[in-house]
């Protein structure tokens, strides 16, 4: 998320950070929240990020750095950022149920998987603000999520073998 300065009405009128002055935006922000405030104050922006940084609609071009090529088009911009929104949300959910059954399994691949998600996830919400971060970890989710649809579709033909 970008602030509105300097009297902007909007975040989008903001423009384009670079990479550097985004983290640096947000590591300011996160020191001055530890100086300003005690107790459970101290927590708000660093859940607040977390939230931000586990929602799956993170758009592409705030995700990839990449300018869409039908920019202005409402309908086609509303169309990829709900498939985003819809295919990054089955990846998270799907991924992290797979994580859990491999964890219930107590496979160590899992854990070490998991220790990523920990790190990474704390890095953006006391440390830096930049969401990028995230894009390592939907692809570490994507095994999982696949691992779910395969278990899903054995037992469906497993049901369908023994009803037969």
């Amino acid at each position: 998320p970008k602030e509105p300065v300097l009297g902007l009405k909007q975040c989008s009128d903001r423009g384009t950070l670079d990479e550097y002055a985004f983290n640096q935006y947000w590591i300011g922000k996160t020191k001055q929240q530890w100086r300003d405030y005690w107790g459970w104050e101290v927590w708000r922006l660093p859940l607040q990020k977390i939230t931000t940084f586990w929602r799956p609609g993170l758009f592409p071009s705030i995700k990839t750095g990449a300018a869409w090529s039908f920019a202005g088009n409402a309908w086609k911009e509303w169309a990829a950022r709900t498939s985003v929104f819809v295919s990054t949300g089955f990846v998270i959910l799907l991924g992290l149920i797979g994580w859990g059954m491999q964890v219930k399994k107590k496979q160590p691949n899992a854990w070490l998987v998991g220790s990523f998600f920990l790190v990474f996830t704390l890095m953006h919400a006391i440390v830096a603000g930049y969401t990028k971060y995230r894009i390592p970890l939907d692809h570490l989710l994507a095994p999982y999520a696949a691992y779910v649809v395969m278990v899903a579709l054995q037992r469906l033909r497993r049901a369908k073998k023994n009803s037969l």
